[in-house]
């Protein structure tokens, strides 16, 4: 039976399969179960220092390519989030958390934070496409203020440190300044955007927000290509994440130099049999081509 584990630095996963940051991951008991489910390692919603609300509804609209969402990066804080992480460790689950921020200093406490209550890696989220001023994807896109934050957080923690980019033409360039500033991984994509839906019937947006972020099927080529780019231009383990719905979406993104994937948006169609489904199929892929690890096949497409 052919080997489906992966090494993400000091991390082995059963499975390359993660839960991404964004869904499932908000208390303890959720993340269990999805690690039960077969995910390699779980990822948790993005962890501020204070509670946030988010937005008002609606903050989530499917279209027939994928999803559209503004929810606004609601957190019930880091006193409550760190309890919910020690409860996960209990069961000796591989957790990555997700680190949010309005600042450099934030971002240090929430990392400590989170390190201390036994998370085994760090998400620091650059990211998010329909954050407001001064976080998400205003980080990554503020390149000075990307290096800063990567090599203060790195100086105040001994785990790894995990960088989530969305996808850009750009990539390489963001991709570049994190890996120097001495990030460990990088994660990508988030959702792209943002978008926009319209309800033809009121003539008004139909998310609270008017825009957000865009998932599922629809990014799929541009977050490929995004990692494809990465892994071009570094040498960081890459969690691939964006439209994979199925083993073959995980495979070609392995193919394109991801050493594991991120599953968000399929898991709100097939709930947690995803990780199912997509461990069954990549594991298929390799018995039936003849390969023994994941290892023979990741970044094929680079050469």
């Amino acid at each position: 039976m052919p080997d489906m584990s992966v090494t993400l630095k000091n991390m082995r996963l059963k499975s390359p399969v993660i839960l991404a940051s964004g869904i499932l991951g908000v208390t303890g008991e959720l993340l269990i179960n999805v690690a039960n489910a077969g995910a390699g390692a779980v990822t948790t919603k993005t962890i501020f220092l204070e509670q946030r609300d988010g937005n008002t509804s609606p903050v989530v609209a499917e279209y027939e390519h994928g999803l559209l969402n503004c929810i606004g990066l609601p957190c019930p804080g880091i006193e409550e989030s760190a309890k919910e992480i020690r409860i996960a460790k209990a069961a000796n689950i591989l957790l990555i958390a997700s680190v949010g921020g309005k600042d450099t200093d934030e971002f240090i406490k929430v990392a400590q934070c989170c390190e201390d209550a036994g998370a085994d890696a760090l998400e620091l989220n650059f990211s998010c496409p329909h954050a407001e001023a001064g976080l998400g994807a205003n980080i990554q896109y503020n390149r000075e203020l990307a290096r800063s934050v990567v090599g203060a957080v790195k100086k105040n923690v001994s785990v790894p440190v995990i960088i989530k980019l969305t996808a850009e033409f750009k990539i390489a360039e963001i991709a570049k300044i994190v890996e120097a500033a001495g990030a460990d991984m990088i994660t990508c994509s988030n959702s792209v955007g943002p978008g926009m839906l319209i309800d033809v019937h009121t003539g008004r947006p139909v998310l609270s927000n008017k825009e957000g972020g865009v998932s599922g099927p629809a990014i799929k080529p541009i977050a490929l290509r995004a990692v494809y780019q990465i892994a071009k231009n570094t040498t960081l383990p890459i969690i691939g994440t964006g439209g994979i719905y199925s083993g073959k979406d995980a495979l070609e993104f392995i193919m394109a130099g991801a050493t594991a994937v991120g599953v968000g948006t399929s898991i709100m169609h097939h709930d947690l049999e995803a990780f199912k489904k997509i461990n069954s199929e990549i594991q298929k892929y390799l018995e039936d081509s003849g390969h023994k690890n994941l290892e023979e096949i990741r970044g094929i497409a680079l050469k």
